[in-house]
């Protein structure tokens, strides 16, 4: 994805669970303002890294009358030298998608390759060691979702407390992560992960992963 279009993901205050007063306090800019800021995060050949959910595929939507309703958020923290992690509207704010009608053994039909959900930018600087997301997949009827207000309250939050914290925990789950999101009092067939890239000597490793929705 170009500079271009990562700016006009990034500055797009139409986003699910952003607000305008939210925009302003996170300090969400115009779209050339914030490619001018990505443009300054580039040194060489260097590029930004993006992470996309491509495809989602259903094992047991665990509804035992009709369809599913599957609904999916996303928080996503970068790693930097030294265990900090630092509110950074350029790599990306919580994200999710309205539930969606789906079978068991099934793929949901809301996700396009052509346009898929962008959940994390991995800027081009030295002390980004890693890239970690919190993901997760519920089965829940619209209205008792909410995920409007989910993620809303979660980028409140996302504000309020990643500042400059530390890492938690030898498996990489990030504290500031841990305590975001109640959406696991809601929903039934629910998975909740955490989804962690490392940076190595070539770059950080790709985030390929099943994650099953169901028992």
């Amino acid at each position: 994805m170009s500079l271009d279009d990562l700016a006009s993901k990034l500055s797009d205050p139409s986003r699910i669970g952003l607000s305008e007063e939210l925009a302003k306090k996170l300090g969400v800019v115009s779209r050339e303002a914030t490619r001018g800021r990505l443009m300054a995060q580039v040194e060489g050949d260097a590029s930004h890294l993006g992470v996309y959910l491509l495809a989602t595929y259903v094992v047991d939507d665990t509804d035992f009358w009709g369809d599913g309703e599957i609904y999916w958020w996303c928080i996503p923290a970068l790693g930097r030298a030294g265990g900090r992690v630092r509110k950074e509207v350029l790599a990306g704010l919580p994200s999710g998608a309205p539930p969606h009608k789906v079978g068991s053994l099934e793929w949901m039909t809301n996700l396009s390759l052509n346009q898929p959900p962008l959940l994390a930018v991995i800027p081009p600087e030295d002390d980004v060691e890693s890239c970690v997301l919190r993901v997760g997949f519920y089965d829940d009827d619209g209205a008792r979702a909410g995920i409007r207000q989910h993620l809303r309250r979660d980028i409140a939050r996302m504000r309020a407390r990643c500042v400059a914290v530390t890492i938690l925990g030898a498996d990489g789950n990030l504290g500031p992560l841990q305590n975001f999101s109640h959406h696991q009092d809601e929903g039934r067939g629910r998975t909740d992960k955490y989804v962690r890239s490392r940076r190595g000597r070539r770059g950080h490793q790709p985030l390929v992963n099943g994650l099953r929705l169901g028992k």
